[in-house]
């Protein structure tokens, strides 16, 4: 009887014994720039600083003059001009955005207050892949393409223009919208909505 009672008594759920995590270290040792395509309009840069190369910098400049230096990411497109961003000296990783191609090249470093820059560690080149404009920098923001009656002599009161501007800017980035998209072009006269929209009153 006591083993027919054992066999259908409820057993007590085992709860697996998760071990610690170790800390991630705040350096590997070692300075590097990674630098990726995101997308053809934004690169991702991830650095990393060893102490002794950041130690280096503040000897050769002045712990005075390495106190007041900005850490300093520049981009270079081949061939074309260098864009300079300053970034926290706690930051590891930023995305930029950027414009044309096909390559960059990325530096970390700090900018002296001489306007000196102190290279760090460089990135290998970074080959952008092709695609059309981003959703978002097609429609210029986050304005709505399709604006009903109401929304549009809304904008109009408020004096961003005339209900027709208004209705022509959404149709034109409908249009942009759906030729990138592969959709097909929307019917003649639908400038604001649909057909409730336009003649709502």
């Amino acid at each position: 009887m006591q083993v027919v009672a054992s066999k259908f008594a409820p057993r007590k759920p085992q709860v697996a014994r998760r071990l610690p995590r170790p800390p991630l270290p705040s350096s590997y040792g070692e300075s590097h720039l990674l630098l990726l395509a995101r997308d053809p309009q934004t690169l991702f840069a991830a650095w990393d600083m060893a102490p002794s190369s950041v130690d280096a910098i503040r000897n050769r400049i002045g712990k005075r003059a390495f106190e007041v230096s900005t850490l300093t990411l520049r981009l270079t497109r081949a061939g074309g001009p260098t864009s300079v961003v300053h970034v926290s000296r706690k930051s590891r990783s930023r995305y930029l955005k950027i414009e044309g191609g096909p390559s960059f090249m990325a530096e970390i470093g700090f900018t002296t207050p001489a306007g000196r820059f102190e290279l760090l560690s460089r990135s290998a080149p970074c080959f952008t892949p092709m695609g059309a404009p981003g959703r978002h920098a097609l429609l210029g923001g986050a304005t709505p393409t399709i604006l009903s009656y109401r929304e549009a002599r809304a904008r109009a009161r408020r004096g961003q223009g005339s209900l027709a501007s208004i209705a022509a800017t959404a149709a034109a980035r409908a249009e942009i919208l759906r030729a990138t998209e592969g959709q097909p072009q929307p019917t003649e006269g639908r400038t604001i909505g649909g057909a409730s929209d336009l003649y709502r009153r």
